[in-house]
């Protein structure tokens, strides 16, 4: 996914929100990278450019296991 947001004269920062969807499906949590750009060139931001989506769901589990035979 990509998206654009242009800071008006004199801003220095913008937040950002993510709504992940909450489909109750365990996955794994979820680094989300951010570049920062000016007129086509990339620029070097301080301070972090990564956030992390951190999965809420339960993760799967085994209630049992019977009748195994190792060989």
């Amino acid at each position: 996914m990509q998206g654009d947001v242009t800071l008006p004269a004199g801003e220095t920062q913008v937040t950002v929100y993510l709504l992940p969807k909450d489909d109750n499906v365990f996955e794994t949590n979820t680094n989300i990278g951010f570049d920062v750009s000016y007129n086509g060139m990339t620029l070097r931001a301080d301070g972090d450019k990564e956030a992390t989506v951190n999965d809420d769901a339960d993760a799967p589990s085994i209630a049992s296991v019977s009748n195994v035979t190792v060989t």
